[in-house]
């Protein structure tokens, strides 16, 4: 195998440092840590598989949606990266350039495309359900059998599937990265494969649930509650050893180590739509009256096309509002006419951007919170999704979580705490949260096809897969296929 990538949901360095990771560290010893930094919005797999950034693939966490009740949603699959006919996907770029692909399990990659090589698709973009292994997640069709026969679990999901046991959950969480590791090596040398991509979920689930059990252990050397201290140190020693079994087993000539983003507590929740409802740009009736007047004053009559009765009178919808934040998302909408609905029209979208952003880096509770904002959207005018974006975004402490209600600005989170059981988990997210430092390990070979050029975001996996097989073809013209 010319290059195998291995994919960590939520793998970061930083918690990996209080494991015993040896796979990890000889990696690590041997070539080369690049920094890199994931924007919180982007989804990190999209990035990598895409070479994109989310402006022109729309890999969103959050992305607009008229027909939300909220007016945005999650959802995002393997064909809204595919939308826009530049994006070439990373495997039919390995195939163009004459090698072989075997790839498993990578987020919204449903169903599995047509490949040389093998594809089994991950979860999401479509493939919600956690259990059995439906026809479409497979090409070929055939390799069905193979994970049948090593009881491939597909995906463990807390919000879909309830754990009161943690032992029996890290126990079917060790199962199925196991599980999966033998999967994709008999795959890969049936198949014959140069560039193999596999990824591991379920350190991301044990680390959005402990987190705080985590930060413990690394920062005064165990856990609050005893009993996660040997089941992490289990977990993060079984990951290790798929490492090693993946590198042993296919003795690539050139591996990356990487993840999708990483992981940090979630300490604080916060709302700014409770902050709008004071600057009058969403909530109640009578903020909404206020601060239409005072726009009108400044903009003209002509400001709005719904009627000021309208947007004044009765219980304020989330269409009728001016701006808006959301669940998920440290940013701000405007609520424009043409993407929402809303009373917003285009050419007033700019003027009020800058008006949220100077309000806002004035108020001292937004400052003492250390949210500042900053005009977004506007800096990918042209893009192929750019009205998916937020137009302001809010920097802020890695720590913070934002929510859609209305609320306080910052509050703890209350289960940010030592997690003596798992009855009152109902979500996959409970005390840790995506961080914007995902880990990056490669080879010396690999680290050297970067220059001065190169993104400092996951997008450097496409560019770096690409070169390597690049190069190859260079050297072995008749390599390379027709796209």
């Amino acid at each position: 195998m010319k290059l195998l990538i291995i994919g960590i949901d939520g793998g970061d360095a930083r918690i990996f440092s209080g494991f015993s990771m040896p796979a990890v560290e000889k990696i690590a010893r041997s070539g080369s840590t690049i920094p890199l930094t994931q924007h919180p919005l982007e989804r990190g797999w999209a990035a990598m598989l895409t070479g994109r950034r989310p402006s022109q693939t729309g890999a969103l966490y959050i992305r607009p949606d008229k027909q939300s009740p909220s007016l945005l949603s999650l959802r995002y699959s393997l064909a809204d990266m595919q939308a826009n006919p530049d994006v070439v996907p990373l495997w039919q770029r390995i195939n163009q350039l004459g090698g072989r692909v075997g790839i498993m399990n990578i987020p919204t990659t449903y169903p599995a495309p047509e490949v040389e090589g093998f594809f089994v698709s991950g979860a999401g973009g479509g493939l919600n359900r956690v259990e059995g292994i439906p026809d479409e997640m497979c090409f070929p069709r055939s390799i069905k059998s193979v994970l049948e026969n090593h009881q491939y679990i597909l995906d463990l999901r807390l919000g879909a599937t309830p754990y009161r046991d943690p032992h029996l959950l890290c126990r079917r969480i060790d199962e199925m990265m196991a599980r999966r590791t033998a999967a994709f090596v008999e795959l890969a040398r049936t198949e014959a494969v140069d560039f193999g991509f596999i990824g591991f979920r379920g350190t991301t689930v044990l680390q959005y649930l402990a987190m705080y059990e985590i930060e413990s252990l690394l920062t005064t050397g165990k856990t609050a509650t005893p009993y996660w201290q040997p089941l992490l140190a289990s977990h993060y020693r079984l990951l290790d050893e798929q490492i090693a079994h993946l590198m042993d087993s296919l003795q690539p000539s050139h591996v990356i180590l990487t993840s999708d983003h990483g992981c940090v507590p979630w300490q604080f929740n916060n709302n700014i739509n409770g902050k709008l409802l004071e600057l009058g740009l969403v909530g109640r009736h009578t903020a909404i009256r206020r601060s239409i007047k005072k726009i009108l004053s400044t903009w003209g009559k002509g400001a709005f096309t719904t009627p000021l009765r309208d947007l004044a009178e009765g219980r304020m919808a989330l269409h009728e509002s001016l701006a808006f934040g959301h669940w998920y998302l440290p940013g701000i909408y405007i609520n424009d006419k043409r993407r929402f609905g809303g009373p917003i029209q285009e050419d007033q979208i700019e003027t009020l951007v800058t008006s949220i952003c100077n309000q806002l880096s004035e108020d001292p509770t937004t400052r003492a919170a250390q949210i500042t904002p900053k005009p977004y959207r506007r800096g990918f005018s042209g893009e192929a999704f750019f009205d998916e974006l937020p137009d302001i975004w809010l920097d802020c402490p890695d720590s913070y979580f934002f929510h859609s209600e209305i609320g306080p600005l910052s509050e703890p989170n209350p289960n940010y705490g030592p997690l003596e059981t798992l009855e009152a988990v109902n979500t996959g997210m409970h005390s840790g949260q995506k961080g914007r430092h995902p880990i990056f390990l490669c080879d010396e070979g690999t680290a050297s096809l970067r220059d001065s050029n190169s993104p400092t975001d996951l997008r450097l996996v496409y560019e770096l897969a690409s070169r390597l097989f690049e190069s190859a073809t260079r050297n072995s013209p008749n390599l390379e296929r027709n796209p």
